[in-house]
Protein backbone atom coordinates (compact mmCIF):
# COMPACT_ATOMS: atom_id res chain seq x y z
CA UNK A 1 0.00 0.00 0.00
CA UNK A 2 1.36 3.65 -0.93
CA UNK A 3 1.83 5.94 1.72
CA UNK A 4 1.40 9.20 0.63
CA UNK A 5 3.96 12.09 2.26
CA UNK A 6 2.81 14.97 3.61
CA UNK A 7 3.60 18.20 4.79
CA UNK A 8 1.30 21.09 6.18
CA UNK A 9 2.30 24.66 6.33
CA UNK A 10 -0.97 26.65 7.35
CA UNK A 11 -0.64 30.34 8.77
CA UNK A 12 -3.59 29.25 10.85
CA UNK A 13 -1.05 27.13 13.73
CA UNK A 14 -4.15 26.22 15.99
CA UNK A 15 -5.99 24.49 12.67
CA UNK A 16 -2.62 23.40 11.47
CA UNK A 17 -2.29 21.05 15.03
CA UNK A 18 -5.36 19.85 14.55
CA UNK A 19 -5.65 18.91 10.83
CA UNK A 20 -1.91 17.41 11.60
CA UNK A 21 -3.57 15.17 14.84
CA UNK A 22 -6.23 14.05 12.78
CA UNK A 23 -3.98 12.69 9.86
CA UNK A 24 -1.75 11.28 12.69
CA UNK A 25 -4.65 8.53 13.20
CA UNK A 26 -3.63 6.93 9.40
CA UNK A 27 0.40 7.03 9.91
CA UNK A 28 1.92 4.37 8.49
CA UNK A 29 -1.13 3.20 7.19
CA UNK A 30 -2.07 5.72 4.28
CA UNK A 31 -0.04 9.24 5.22
CA UNK A 32 3.12 10.21 6.63
CA UNK A 33 3.43 12.70 8.11
CA UNK A 34 6.21 14.61 7.06
CA UNK A 35 8.20 17.23 9.66
CA UNK A 36 9.72 19.29 6.57
CA UNK A 37 9.03 19.51 2.40
CA UNK A 38 10.91 17.67 -0.32
CA UNK A 39 10.36 16.73 -3.68
CA UNK A 40 7.56 13.89 -4.12
CA UNK A 41 5.77 15.92 -0.42
CA UNK A 42 2.25 16.63 -1.22
CA UNK A 43 2.20 19.83 0.83
CA UNK A 44 -0.82 21.30 2.62
CA UNK A 45 -0.90 25.03 2.14
CA UNK A 46 -3.44 28.04 3.00
CA UNK A 47 -2.21 29.44 -0.22
CA UNK A 48 -1.70 28.00 -3.95
CA UNK A 49 1.20 27.87 -4.99
CA UNK A 50 2.33 27.76 -8.26
CA UNK A 51 4.28 24.68 -9.86
CA UNK A 52 3.44 22.92 -6.42
CA UNK A 53 2.00 19.74 -5.46
CA UNK A 54 -0.04 21.05 -3.07
CA UNK A 55 -3.92 21.14 -1.81
CA UNK A 56 -4.86 24.59 -1.09
CA UNK A 57 -7.02 24.94 1.80
CA UNK A 58 -9.60 27.76 1.85
CA UNK A 59 -11.47 28.70 4.98
CA UNK A 60 -14.91 30.12 5.71
CA UNK A 61 -15.41 33.80 4.42
CA UNK A 62 -12.44 33.75 2.30
CA UNK A 63 -12.79 34.09 -1.41
CA UNK A 64 -12.66 30.17 -3.76
CA UNK A 65 -12.15 30.98 -7.56
CA UNK A 66 -9.36 28.68 -7.91
CA UNK A 67 -10.49 25.06 -8.75
CA UNK A 68 -7.46 24.05 -6.24
CA UNK A 69 -9.25 26.20 -3.32
CA UNK A 70 -10.33 23.30 -1.41
CA UNK A 71 -12.69 24.31 1.99
CA UNK A 72 -11.48 23.26 5.12
CA UNK A 73 -14.72 22.39 6.55
CA UNK A 74 -15.66 19.81 5.60
CA UNK A 75 -15.58 15.58 6.71
CA UNK A 76 -12.33 14.41 7.72
CA UNK A 77 -12.73 11.51 5.22
CA UNK A 78 -13.17 13.39 2.36
CA UNK A 79 -10.88 16.17 3.19
CA UNK A 80 -8.64 12.98 3.55
CA UNK A 81 -9.36 11.45 0.56
CA UNK A 82 -8.66 14.79 -1.22
CA UNK A 83 -5.14 15.42 0.48
CA UNK A 84 -4.60 11.81 -0.96
CA UNK A 85 -5.06 12.97 -4.51
CA UNK A 86 -9.07 12.93 -5.22
CA UNK A 87 -9.36 15.21 -7.69
CA UNK A 88 -12.43 16.28 -9.94
CA UNK A 89 -14.69 13.21 -8.76
CA UNK A 90 -11.86 10.62 -9.54
CA UNK A 91 -9.32 8.59 -7.32
CA UNK A 92 -5.68 9.15 -8.89
CA UNK A 93 -4.75 5.80 -9.62
CA UNK A 94 -2.40 4.56 -6.56
CA UNK A 95 -3.94 6.15 -4.09
CA UNK A 96 -5.66 3.95 -1.39
CA UNK A 97 -8.49 5.87 -0.06
CA UNK A 98 -11.30 3.52 1.53
CA UNK A 99 -11.85 3.07 5.09
CA UNK A 100 -11.50 6.44 6.20
CA UNK A 101 -13.19 7.67 9.08
CA UNK A 102 -16.26 9.83 8.80
CA UNK A 103 -15.35 12.12 11.76
CA UNK A 104 -15.78 15.73 11.30
CA UNK A 105 -12.76 18.37 10.99
CA UNK A 106 -15.44 21.16 10.90
CA UNK A 107 -16.42 20.53 14.94
CA UNK A 108 -12.44 20.94 15.71
CA UNK A 109 -11.91 23.97 12.75
CA UNK A 110 -11.33 27.58 14.23
CA UNK A 111 -14.83 29.66 13.81
CA UNK A 112 -13.85 32.55 11.46
CA UNK A 113 -16.37 35.15 11.88
CA UNK A 114 -17.42 37.03 9.22
CA UNK A 115 -15.41 40.01 8.01
CA UNK A 116 -17.86 42.71 9.67
CA UNK A 117 -17.20 46.22 10.29
CA UNK A 118 -16.06 46.76 14.00
CA UNK A 119 -17.68 49.16 16.06
CA UNK A 120 -14.96 50.28 18.07
CA UNK A 121 -12.47 50.95 15.10
CA UNK A 122 -12.54 54.75 13.94
CA UNK A 123 -10.12 55.36 10.95
CA UNK A 124 -9.48 59.56 10.22
CA UNK A 125 -8.34 59.24 6.54
CA UNK A 126 -6.99 61.94 4.17
CA UNK A 127 -5.43 61.60 0.40
CA UNK A 128 -3.19 64.50 1.62
CA UNK A 129 -0.38 65.08 4.06
CA UNK A 130 0.04 68.00 6.11
CA UNK A 131 -3.93 68.80 6.04
CA UNK A 132 -4.33 68.62 10.10
CA UNK A 133 -5.73 64.85 10.50
CA UNK A 134 -2.94 63.86 13.25
CA UNK A 135 -4.38 67.05 15.27
CA UNK A 136 -7.84 65.91 14.79
CA UNK A 137 -7.00 62.31 15.65
CA UNK A 138 -5.36 63.35 19.20
CA UNK A 139 -7.62 65.72 20.14
CA UNK A 140 -10.59 63.01 19.44
CA UNK A 141 -8.98 60.70 21.63
CA UNK A 142 -8.07 62.98 24.47
CA UNK A 143 -11.99 64.14 24.59
CA UNK A 144 -13.42 60.41 24.15
CA UNK A 145 -11.08 59.17 26.78
CA UNK A 146 -12.58 61.96 29.13
CA UNK A 147 -16.03 61.25 28.34
CA UNK A 148 -16.18 57.50 28.65
CA UNK A 149 -13.35 57.35 31.48
CA UNK A 150 -13.95 53.47 32.19
CA UNK A 151 -13.37 52.94 28.22
CA UNK A 152 -9.57 51.96 27.06
CA UNK A 153 -9.13 54.46 24.02
CA UNK A 154 -6.07 53.52 21.70
CA UNK A 155 -4.47 56.30 19.83
CA UNK A 156 -2.94 54.07 16.77
CA UNK A 157 -0.76 55.50 14.59
CA UNK A 158 -0.61 53.49 11.63
CA UNK A 159 2.14 55.54 9.25
CA UNK A 160 4.80 54.60 11.31
CA UNK A 161 6.11 58.11 12.07
CA UNK A 162 8.98 58.94 14.43
CA UNK A 163 7.69 61.88 15.27
CA UNK A 164 5.34 60.27 18.33
CA UNK A 165 7.42 60.95 20.90
CA UNK A 166 6.29 64.67 20.29
CA UNK A 167 2.74 63.79 22.07
CA UNK A 168 3.67 60.55 23.77
CA UNK A 169 5.36 58.80 26.48
CA UNK A 170 6.24 55.30 26.08
CA UNK A 171 9.05 53.41 27.47
CA UNK A 172 8.63 50.13 26.13
CA UNK A 173 10.98 48.57 24.04
CA UNK A 174 8.36 46.61 21.64
CA UNK A 175 6.00 48.15 18.89
CA UNK A 176 2.91 47.17 17.19
CA UNK A 177 5.90 45.45 14.38
CA UNK A 178 6.56 42.82 17.71
CA UNK A 179 2.51 42.43 18.03
CA UNK A 180 2.10 41.81 14.64
CA UNK A 181 4.86 39.29 14.39
CA UNK A 182 3.72 37.48 17.55
CA UNK A 183 0.32 36.99 16.19
CA UNK A 184 1.51 35.42 13.09
CA UNK A 185 3.63 33.12 14.36
CA UNK A 186 1.44 32.13 17.60
CA UNK A 187 -1.99 33.16 16.52
CA UNK A 188 -4.55 35.57 18.21
CA UNK A 189 -5.05 33.68 21.92
CA UNK A 190 -3.09 35.02 24.50
CA UNK A 191 -2.56 38.66 22.53
CA UNK A 192 -3.88 39.70 25.47
CA UNK A 193 -0.85 39.39 27.61
CA UNK A 194 1.45 41.40 24.78
CA UNK A 195 -0.93 44.49 24.67
CA UNK A 196 -0.84 44.67 28.54
CA UNK A 197 2.99 45.45 27.99
CA UNK A 198 3.27 47.68 25.12
CA UNK A 199 0.41 49.92 25.55
CA UNK A 200 1.07 52.74 27.78
CA UNK A 201 -1.42 54.72 29.22
CA UNK A 202 -0.70 58.35 28.84
CA UNK A 203 -1.72 61.67 31.76
CA UNK A 204 -4.83 62.07 29.36
CA UNK A 205 -6.20 58.79 29.78
CA UNK A 206 -5.35 57.51 25.96
CA UNK A 207 -3.38 54.53 25.44
CA UNK A 208 -0.36 54.52 23.17
CA UNK A 209 1.58 52.01 21.20
CA UNK A 210 4.98 52.19 20.02
CA UNK A 211 3.94 52.47 15.77
CA UNK A 212 5.67 50.07 13.28
CA UNK A 213 9.22 49.91 12.56
CA UNK A 214 7.72 51.27 9.12
CA UNK A 215 4.15 51.19 7.18
CA UNK A 216 5.58 48.63 5.44
CA UNK A 217 4.95 46.48 8.30
CA UNK A 218 1.54 46.58 8.11
CA UNK A 219 1.46 46.72 4.02
CA UNK A 220 2.84 43.62 4.15
CA UNK A 221 0.24 41.62 5.47
CA UNK A 222 -2.87 40.09 3.55
CA UNK A 223 -6.58 41.11 4.36
CA UNK A 224 -7.10 37.88 6.64
CA UNK A 225 -4.17 38.46 8.67
CA UNK A 226 -5.13 42.43 8.82
CA UNK A 227 -8.41 41.95 10.33
CA UNK A 228 -6.90 39.46 12.72
CA UNK A 229 -5.01 42.62 14.03
CA UNK A 230 -8.00 44.56 14.04
CA UNK A 231 -9.83 42.20 15.94
CA UNK A 232 -7.37 41.84 18.60
CA UNK A 233 -6.89 45.29 18.76
CA UNK A 234 -10.70 46.39 19.67
CA UNK A 235 -11.39 43.37 21.51
CA UNK A 236 -9.08 44.82 24.14
CA UNK A 237 -9.40 48.44 23.45
CA UNK A 238 -13.20 49.92 23.68
CA UNK A 239 -12.67 52.25 21.11
CA UNK A 240 -9.11 52.39 18.61
CA UNK A 241 -8.57 55.77 16.78
CA UNK A 242 -6.55 54.97 13.75
CA UNK A 243 -4.47 57.77 12.62
CA UNK A 244 -4.08 56.67 8.96
CA UNK A 245 -1.41 56.70 6.08
CA UNK A 246 -2.32 58.88 2.96
CA UNK A 247 -1.81 56.06 0.54
CA UNK A 248 -5.35 54.38 -0.23
CA UNK A 249 -3.57 51.70 -2.54
CA UNK A 250 -2.67 49.74 0.16
CA UNK A 251 -3.62 48.35 3.80
CA UNK A 252 -5.43 51.47 4.31
CA UNK A 253 -8.14 50.12 1.95
CA UNK A 254 -9.19 47.00 4.27
CA UNK A 255 -8.20 49.28 7.11
CA UNK A 256 -11.02 51.77 6.27
CA UNK A 257 -13.33 48.77 5.24
CA UNK A 258 -13.52 47.66 8.81
CA UNK A 259 -13.80 50.78 10.31
CA UNK A 260 -17.13 51.28 12.15
CA UNK A 261 -16.78 54.88 12.05
CA UNK A 262 -14.44 57.09 8.88
CA UNK A 263 -13.72 60.44 9.70
CA UNK A 264 -12.13 61.61 5.90
CA UNK A 265 -10.48 64.92 6.66
CA UNK A 266 -10.27 68.24 4.04
CA UNK A 267 -7.95 70.87 3.96
CA UNK A 268 -8.87 74.49 3.09
CA UNK A 269 -6.14 74.49 1.16
CA UNK A 270 -6.58 74.12 -2.59
CA UNK A 271 -4.29 71.45 -3.01
CA UNK A 272 -6.51 69.50 -0.56
CA UNK A 273 -10.16 69.74 -1.41
CA UNK A 274 -8.73 68.50 -4.93
CA UNK A 275 -7.09 65.69 -3.43
CA UNK A 276 -10.17 65.14 -2.12
CA UNK A 277 -12.21 65.58 -4.74
CA UNK A 278 -9.85 63.10 -6.80
CA UNK A 279 -10.36 60.40 -4.27
CA UNK A 280 -14.36 60.59 -4.33
CA UNK A 281 -13.96 59.73 -7.90
CA UNK A 282 -11.40 57.47 -8.40
CA UNK A 283 -13.97 55.44 -5.89
CA UNK A 284 -16.57 56.29 -7.90
CA UNK A 285 -15.42 55.12 -10.82
CA UNK A 286 -13.75 51.93 -9.13
CA UNK A 287 -17.96 51.19 -8.27
CA UNK A 288 -16.75 51.74 -4.09
CA UNK A 289 -18.39 54.63 -3.54
CA UNK A 290 -20.95 53.53 -1.96
CA UNK A 291 -18.95 50.96 0.25
CA UNK A 292 -16.48 53.27 1.41
CA UNK A 293 -17.85 56.53 1.75
CA UNK A 294 -21.70 56.82 2.29
CA UNK A 295 -22.82 54.54 4.95
CA UNK A 296 -20.70 55.23 8.68
CA UNK A 297 -19.11 57.53 6.58
CA UNK A 298 -18.61 61.70 7.79
CA UNK A 299 -16.51 64.30 5.78
CA UNK A 300 -14.67 67.35 8.54
CA UNK A 301 -13.61 70.45 6.97
CA UNK A 302 -10.12 72.11 8.71
CA UNK A 303 -9.40 75.61 8.29
CA UNK A 304 -10.00 79.22 8.24
CA UNK A 305 -12.42 80.14 10.92
CA UNK A 306 -14.85 77.94 11.04
CA UNK A 307 -17.63 79.24 9.88
CA UNK A 308 -20.28 77.75 7.42
CA UNK A 309 -19.02 78.55 3.56
CA UNK A 310 -21.16 77.38 1.31
CA UNK A 311 -18.54 76.73 -0.99
CA UNK A 312 -16.91 73.99 1.18
CA UNK A 313 -20.27 72.51 2.19
CA UNK A 314 -19.93 69.85 -0.15
CA UNK A 315 -17.02 67.60 -1.86
CA UNK A 316 -18.01 65.50 -4.84
CA UNK A 317 -22.08 65.77 -3.89
CA UNK A 318 -21.20 64.82 0.19
CA UNK A 319 -21.84 67.30 2.84
CA UNK A 320 -19.37 68.56 5.01
CA UNK A 321 -20.34 67.39 8.46
CA UNK A 322 -18.26 69.83 10.85
CA UNK A 323 -16.44 73.23 9.83
CA UNK A 324 -13.29 72.67 12.07
CA UNK A 325 -11.70 76.29 12.72
CA UNK A 326 -7.67 76.13 12.64
CA UNK A 327 -5.63 78.37 15.10
CA UNK A 328 -1.96 78.52 16.30
CA UNK A 329 -2.62 77.86 19.51
CA UNK A 330 -3.30 74.37 19.34
CA UNK A 331 -0.06 72.95 21.54
CA UNK A 332 1.72 73.68 24.64
CA UNK A 333 5.10 72.40 25.42
CA UNK A 334 5.17 70.62 28.88
CA UNK A 335 8.27 68.35 29.97
CA UNK A 336 9.61 67.92 26.71
CA UNK A 337 6.31 67.20 24.93
CA UNK A 338 3.29 68.77 23.59
CA UNK A 339 0.34 69.07 25.22
CA UNK A 340 -3.52 69.52 23.29
CA UNK A 341 -4.62 72.99 24.55
CA UNK A 342 -8.48 72.83 25.47
CA UNK A 343 -8.85 76.81 25.65
CA UNK A 344 -9.44 77.48 21.56
CA UNK A 345 -12.62 76.93 19.37
CA UNK A 346 -10.92 74.15 17.59
CA UNK A 347 -10.53 71.34 20.63
CA UNK A 348 -14.43 73.04 21.75
CA UNK A 349 -15.89 72.04 18.34
CA UNK A 350 -14.34 68.40 18.37
CA UNK A 351 -15.72 68.47 21.56
CA UNK A 352 -19.24 68.91 20.24
CA UNK A 353 -18.21 66.01 17.83
CA UNK A 354 -17.48 63.47 20.17
CA UNK A 355 -20.21 60.95 21.49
Amino acid sequence: MRRIPVWIQLKDTQYQQRLTAYLRQFQNEKIEIREKWDEGVRRVTDKKEEGQDNVWLCFQGEEKEDPMGVCAYQKGGILTQIICGKTKGEYTPGYQTEGFEESTLEEQAPVYPKREPLAGLYGIYSPIGGCGKTTFALAYCEILAKKKPSHKVLYWSAEGAADWRLYFQNHCPYNLSDLIYCMLMEGSEGMGEYLREIAVGQENGVYFIRPCHSFQDLNTLQESELYQLLCILTDYFDEVICDMNTAFESVNRWILKYCGHRFYIVNESPSGALKMQEFVEALRKQGEEQEYLQERSRFFFIGGKGNDNREKTEVQGYRIQAMLPWCNRLYRENEGRLQMRQDNSYYERIRQLVQ
